[in-house]
């Protein structure tokens, strides 16, 4: 049986190797993927562009601009009126906009309410929601030290000293590449798995193929052993990169990332095995896989919080193998979590990847009778 299976896992490899198309877009799309994300999809806040209305015109007003200017989060460009402020948000050249009003300095001093208005473009929330609280915070410590030599203004009793675990930067590119692994090994595996099985029926070379002795079992595992070992391959590709290149750390154990991507594995071969039961040609078959992949995607927590869904979305996410995997991800790289912590995750993979597979092997041997 083993000797059958490798028979056909070289007969794969050599096929691969002659396809001069395939094997570099393979090899260099996963460092494609990580570049984009690592350089685009950030969501990190800088270079805001906000729009300042000084009717003040005072010290303390001056010293707000300076401190927004020397933040490196905003880009300030001055107005004269609050009808620029909107006109600016409008035609998208602000996405914040602040009104310091006149008197200013003295109604901080009396106790007074200061007048001060933030605008934000609701149309970016993330942006808009950030960058707010950061205006609202750099006002406050603004005011207050330019102000403290003319009266003394108390202090609460109690500091809060806020301190962030494992990502102390608040970097994006430590939460985001991570977890592009799980979507190479999503995206190549399905992909190429299930285009490598319907050529097999283009070509009408899966008739040869069922006259043999092989096995629907020795059949599939001989196809899918260049596809795991370019997996691991990907998976290497991408954790050499991000580390060095991104300088994204890699707290946890290597040996335990690799060997829990295998039981990742099960989930997305079975899903390129099963659009290669559905579809006729390669095409049907590229297109049949995104979207199976798509939900994989939206709902893994890769580019959107779990937490922030609806229910009946939080709850399809827990049959969605990625999921599982994005979290392994991220707690090796950024934790150092352990077996201990993931042992619940790596039994959800293996029971999702197993009832896909088994599902997909069926499937597969119905339409080879």
């Amino acid at each position: 049986m083993t000797s059958r299976v490798l028979a056909v896992g070289r007969k794969e490899f050599t096929q691969l190797l002659r396809d001069r198309r395939t094997l570099p877009l393979v090899l260099l799309m996963p460092v494609v993927q990580l570049l984009l994300y690592g350089f685009a999809a950030t969501q990190d806040v800088r270079n805001v562009r906000l729009a300042l209305l000084d009717q003040a015109r005072t010290p303390a007003s001056q010293s707000v601009r300076q401190r927004l200017e020397a933040s490196g989060t905003f880009r300030v460009f001055a107005v004269r009126s609050r009808a620029e402020i909107q006109s600016a948000m409008l035609g998208g050249r602000a996405v914040v906009g602040l009104v310091l009003p006149p008197g200013l300095e003295a109604n901080v001093l009396t106790g007074r309410d200061p007048g001060i208005e933030v605008y934000a473009d609701g149309s970016e929330p993330n942006t808009a929601v950030v960058a707010a609280g950061y205006v609202l915070r750099i006002l406050s410590t603004a005011l207050r030290e330019e102000l403290a030599a003319r009266v003394v203004i108390p202090e609460p009793d109690v500091r809060l000293l806020p301190r962030v675990l494992y990502n102390p930067n608040l970097r994006s590119r430590d939460f985001m590449i991570p977890a592009v692994a799980a979507m190479v090994l999503l995206m190549m595996t399905a992909l190429m798995t299930a285009m490598a099985i319907v050529r097999e029926y283009e070509r009408g070379t899966i008739e040869q193929l069922a006259v043999t002795p092989l096995r629907p079992a020795e059949l599939l595992a001989g196809k899918l052993l260049p596809y795991v070992a370019i997996a691991y391959l990907d998976v290497l590709l991408v954790v050499t990169v991000g580390s060095v290149g991104f300088n994204v750390p890699i707290r946890g154990s290597l040996f335990l990332l690799f060997a829990l991507s295998g039981l990742f594995l099960f989930s997305t071969l079975g899903l390129g095995i099963l659009a290669s039961t559905i579809a006729r040609t390669q095409q049907q078959a590229m297109m049949l896989t995104f979207l199976l992949l798509l939900p994989s995607i939206m709902l893994s927590g890769f580019m959107f919080p779990i937490e922030n869904m609806p229910v009946p979305a939080q709850m399809l996410t827990y049959l969605i193998p990625a999921r599982y995997f994005v979290t392994i991800l991220r707690g090796i790289f950024l934790k150092g979590t352990g077996v201990a912590a993931l042992w619940p995750h790596a039994l959800a993979l293996t029971l999702l990847g197993a009832a896909i597979f088994t599902a997909a092997l069926v499937r597969y041997r119905r339409r080879r009778v």
